[in-house]
């Protein structure tokens, strides 16, 4: 297949280079064939159709699949040749224009239009999602973040096909309940542009960390249960065993044996919390608590597991809060004075309505309430993080607050989850009473939003 690339220029101001991806776009008329055919190249990254694809809704009427055979096909292509930074993209939807001949009041209803996205490697699909609406296209919706891994030397390709159709909940016709008579039917379009955008910039180094004077913390002993299901650590697991057993011995909330618990694989389930599906714990995120937070094992506990080699214990910086003065876009440092940022302690940033937010790789906590009330829409979990806890990135809870206002403010669209590990999405990004489903990755939907996970 032929390809075009229209080079955009890069502009270079006061030493640094910023590279911005604009929208690049394919129209889904009814009834009526795209024929735009538009490329970008981004430095060594650039997005382009197929020139051979064209795409159409299937028919004019609705439908409850889509179409196999039509749809949008485009390429994500390039390299990255820094050694310590992945390229971030997000693949985005919104409105677009107005077809020639056609009103703004002829286009089908948002929510009425069905989407599927699949990737493509040797003409094998990979599906991505299916079967999503929107109910507001007018702003750009995140539907998917990828990257180029740092050390990419050599070009690779992203292969993406994405498929729409009209809901078959869509009633035509003369009559009082018909969404649409058949005049407006045949004057009706839906329109999409794709967009593609990210961080682009080149980077040699890596990125700048936000002043450490601009956080306040504390060295503090950080936790973390030795392996008791080797055989040589038979003595402490007999020791731990003894303890659970007898202090918890009868308690309904612990929903495992004391040996799963203490070795990590059983469970603890808050019974007082009244939310639809209480917080769920093991060993190891008692263990991770914030200690001013009740929530933890009792010092006279942590002495026992120390004495008899049950957990074993690092000093590490937790984060307990931030100068907004430093400003609203944070890269949490690797290290405060030499000590490596191991945890984010409760309610560190709550309420401070951050726009971006770079963790460190070495981060092992995030407890409750970090991040809760703030202002960006994406965020990658290091792969050290093991303990995310409840509302951590929660803008809002239907049990506690007007939760219809709470809902107009910025909620998490995307995560790059690096850990391997499943989380409670629904306990961290929404509230308790979401909580249930734990998940590496997939698609968390809590009524008016919702919140897709890509594992890496």
């Amino acid at each position: 297949m032929n390809r075009k690339k229209t080079i955009i220029i890069a502009l270079m101001i006061m030493f640094s280079l910023l590279i911005i991806m604009g929208g690049t776009y394919a129209w889904f008329f009814y009834n009526q064939t795209g024929s735009t055919n538009e490329q970008l190249i981004t430095g060594d990254i650039y997005m382009h159709y197929l020139e051979s694809n064209t795409l159409t809704l299937e028919n004019s009427w609705p439908t409850n699949t889509y179409d196999p055979t039509k749809y949008f096909e485009f390429t994500i292509d390039g390299k990255n040749t820094t050694t310590n930074h992945d390229i971030i993209y997000d693949i985005q939807l919104v409105r677009g224009a107005v077809p020639t001949g056609k009103l703004e009041a002829n286009r089908i209803l948002d929510r009425f239009i069905k989407f599927r996205l699949v990737s493509v490697s040797n003409n094998v699909e990979t599906e991505i999602f299916t079967n999503r609406s929107y109910s507001d296209l007018a702003t750009s919706k995140r539907v998917h973040v990828a990257t180029i891994p740092k050390n990419t030397m050599s070009e690779i390709s992203h292969v993406y096909r994405l498929y729409m159709w009209i809901d078959s909940v869509v009633d035509i016709g003369n009559t009082e309940t018909a969404n649409y008579s058949i005049t407006e039917w045949n004057n009706a379009f839906a329109s999409v542009r794709v967009n593609v955008t990210g961080d682009f910039q080149e980077k040699e180094v890596d990125i700048e960390p936000t002043d450490s004077s601009c956080f306040t913390s504390s060295v503090v002993p950080i936790y973390t249960l030795n392996d008791l299901t080797d055989s040589n650590n038979s003595s402490a697991l007999a020791s731990c065993v003894d303890y659970i057993g007898n202090t918890w011995s009868g308690n309904s909330q612990l929903s495992s044996t004391p040996t799963e618990f203490c070795q990590g694989t059983g469970t603890y389930r808050y019974a007082t919390i009244d939310d639809v599906y209480p917080p769920v714990e093991t060993f190891q995120s008692f263990l991770d608590f914030d200690y001013e937070e009740s929530d933890s094992f009792s010092n006279s506990e942590i002495n026992y597991f120390l004495t008899n080699n049950i957990i074993s214990s690092t000093n590490g910086v937790r984060i307990t809060d931030y100068d907004t003065s430093c400003g609203l876009d944070v890269v949490i440092p690797e290290t405060i004075n030499n000590v490596p940022v191991l945890a984010v302690g409760a309610g560190s940033f709550d309420g401070y309505e951050l726009t971006s937010l770079i963790l460190p790789n070495n981060l092992l906590i995030i407890n409750s309430e970090a991040f809760r009330y703030h202002s960006f829409a994406s965020v990658v979990i290091p792969s050290n993080v093991r303990t995310i806890q409840s509302y951590a990135f929660a803008t809002g809870d239907p049990a506690y607050v007007n939760f219809s206002l709470e809902m107009s403010r910025v909620y998490l669209e995307n995560v790059i989850n690096k850990t391997g590990r499943a989380f409670d999405w629904g306990g961290i990004v929404v509230s308790g009473n979401f909580r249930g489903a734990p998940f590496v990755s997939g698609t968390l939907n809590y009524g008016t939003g919702e919140l897709v996970v890509t594992a890496q």
